[in-house]
């Protein structure tokens, strides 16, 4: 038999559930800066203070996948291999390996990118958290290099490198609606820049 938690656990999921989907709802419809915690709360039909025993913040409601996304990809990067050894081609497959779960999730991502992208201040803490993949990244660079200060500042350099292009192939996929293929474009973009000083 499939245990499904208590009778407590699944009332606190369902709770949970719906502070998620009212807030979600108040957001694209207001604007993330317009909706206070009374609002998300009210339309619950909970007080505030049970509010804050879910989310530290109505951010917080936003942001609630960011954690397990990065433990994902650092997954990926940490059993990534390249049929050359090449640590970049790695990267490459880990980076690509994302893109196909981004794909899976894109409704998800999509309704994010509009509720982050109608607020200045979580465009600033959106970018705060991309740089929770860019270290993975640099931590797992630093790790193939085989550790030492120099190789930690050329991990850190090769990050930025890679996430930059990252971080552009993206926002031209929100941009788009997310209808494109993430994978081929993501692929393009890393052959781009593995190639794109030979010129």
């Amino acid at each position: 038999m499939v245990k499904t938690g208590s009778l407590r656990d699944r009332k606190k999921a369902n709770v949970k559930k719906i502070f998620i989907e009212e807030a979600v709802k108040l957001f694209l419809t207001k604007g993330f800066d317009k909706v206070t915690v009374e609002d998300i709360a009210a339309k619950a039909s909970v007080s505030r203070s049970t509010f804050f025993r879910y989310f530290k913040s109505k951010e917080a409601v936003v942001f609630r996948n960011h954690h397990a996304r990065v433990a994902i990809f650092k997954e990926m990067l940490s059993s990534a291999k390249s049929n050359n050894e090449k640590i970049f081609d790695a990267i490459r497959v880990a980076l690509l390996n994302f893109a196909k779960y981004y794909e899976s999730i894109k409704d998800e991502l999509r309704e994010e990118y509009k509720i982050v992208v109608s607020s200045p201040y979580l465009i600033a803490k959106d970018i705060e958290k991309d740089r929770d993949f860019e270290e993975a990244i640099s931590e797992e660079i630093y790790k193939r290099l085989g550790g030492g200060q120099q190789n930690r500042y050329r991990a850190k350099i090769l990050a930025s490198a890679i996430f930059g292009t990252v971080r552009t192939v993206m926002e031209d996929w929100f941009e788009g609606g997310c209808k494109s293929s993430l994978i081929k474009s993501g692929r393009d973009a890393l052959d781009l820049l593995s190639g794109g000083f030979d010129w």
